[in-house]
């Protein structure tokens, strides 16, 4: 943004209604004039939106006397201790330091059971005076090292990898699996009907969801040609019905845009149940992104090694928050104080502002093993050959591109149909 690479998309957003959408779903990609994430102007749109909850095994929760998703953290704390009892493994998990620290999942779906997620998001946009060491968020460490004292988890979790407890989980071991919709396919090939998918609940009835939820992301060069076509590109596929199947076709995860509209078909019943839970999480303004992304280093120096340690004995609820951080932030010239509050370094001022620059922001992301250019280009690709150029509504008689409600909002021609403007610093995926 600082060299004016990106295109600002808030004309845009006016003029489609973006601003319309869950809010949450779009802070990702607001940055605000200093370079920090989470408010701000709008720089880039998402495609398929992953979304993490509980998979479970019907079976065995039938066999731990589940008879409904939980609706409370009690509630699903209840059916623990019932599997236990059982003889049952509670929760399948990873934790190994080769896959990173799996109990970080759990541990933020509790952060959002017993407190908002907004402030989880600002911290990890690195918002100034933002905390993660909160009353909510040590209640939620709290409840996790109980689960961990319970032996809810397997022994040898802090030595289990990623595709071994996903492995182990569709295998039979295991009530429970905190993981997101990107296994979908392969729990419906090895579990069929026996599997199922809530989002974990809130800890007071009828509370509001939240679950993390991060978009394959995309923007406009400045000096795109066809600028409007691609920004009518990303209303599209986010508003029309044949381009969200497509979406959820190819991509297998919610397609965002407003919670109000159908959720596309789909043969597999986990896929729906992620789907429709996709809606409910937007519907409460409930997407996070993920707490290991805070920086590039925190997952692999802070989060990992603490909850290691908290698996061993060697720390407790009440250290890691402030534990759970690398001793600086280089990458984003930030520190995080004893209270794992987010402040400007003094002497990195000049490195803070590097968020703002593009080219930078990619390569601190592709270090961090966020960026997944080709199978979104991919995926793209077949958007634009197996639909753009056949579709009735791109462009009406006179060439003028029309939004949703059929409201003239650009100058495109049926060059549309060719047009190429996604390239350069703004094509990057955001994942644990």
């Amino acid at each position: 943004m600082q060299d004016g690479l990106l295109k600002n998309l808030d004309e845009y957003a006016e003029a489609f209604g973006w601003n319309e959408f869950p809010a949450a779903q779009l802070s990702q990609n607001r940055v605000d004039d200093t370079g920090i994430r989470g408010s701000g102007s709008l720089y880039a749109m998402g495609l398929n939106y992953s979304l993490t909850g509980v998979y479970y095994n019907k079976e065995l929760a039938a066999q731990a006397g589940m008879t409904d998703k939980p609706q409370t953290v009690a509630e699903f704390d209840a059916v623990l201790a019932e599997a236990d009892a059982q003889g049952l493994v509670p929760i399948m998990a990873w934790n190994a330091s080769a896959s990173g620290g799996g109990l970080a999942f759990p541990l933020q779906h509790l952060m959002a059971a017993f407190g908002p997620s907004t402030p989880i998001n600002e911290w990890i946009f690195q918002q100034p005076g933002a905390t993660i060491d909160t009353p909510s968020n040590l209640q939620a460490a709290q409840h996790l090292q109980g689960w961990i004292e319970a032996g809810y988890f397997p022994e040898d979790v802090n030595a289990i990898e990623y595709t071994d407890a996903n492995t182990r989980f569709r295998s039979g071991e295991g009530v429970f699996l905190f993981n997101g919709d990107w296994e979908n396919a392969n729990h419906d090939a090895a579990m069929g009907d026996n599997v199922g998918f809530f989002l974990f609940p809130s800890a007071d009835a009828g509370g509001p969801v939240a679950a993390m939820s991060a978009p394959g992301t995309y923007g406009i060069a400045a000096n795109a040609a066809n600028a409007d076509c691609a920004a009518f590109f990303f209303d599209w596929v986010a508003t029309n019905a044949d381009a969200r199947q497509i979406n959820v076709d190819v991509g297998g995860s919610s397609p965002g845009g407003p919670t109000d509209l159908p959720v596309p078909e789909v043969s597999a019943p986990i896929t729906a149940e992620t789907l429709e839970a996709g809606n409910v999480v937007g519907a409460d303004n409930g997407q996070m992104d993920f707490i290991a992304n805070a920086t590039g280093a925190i997952f692999a120096e802070g989060w990992t090694p603490e909850l290691q340690k908290l698996v061993g004995g060697q720390q407790d609820a009440a250290g890691l928050p402030a534990r759970s951080k690398p001793s600086t932030r280089a990458s984003c010239g930030l520190i995080s104080d004893h209270r794992g509050e987010v402040n400007e370094h003094p002497k990195q001022q000049q490195s803070a502002v590097s968020l703002a620059h593009p080219t930078a922001w990619v390569r601190q992301r592709r270090s961090a093993g966020w960026l997944f250019v080709a199978p979104a280009l991919a995926f793209m690709r077949r958007l634009f050959s197996t639909r753009w150029r056949s579709h009735s509504s791109i462009r009406s008689s006179g060439g003028t591109a029309l939004d949703r409600r059929n409201g003239p909002v650009s100058r495109t021609t049926a060059g549309c149909s060719r047009t190429q403007t996604f390239g350069g610093p703004s094509s990057t995926r955001s994942s644990c």
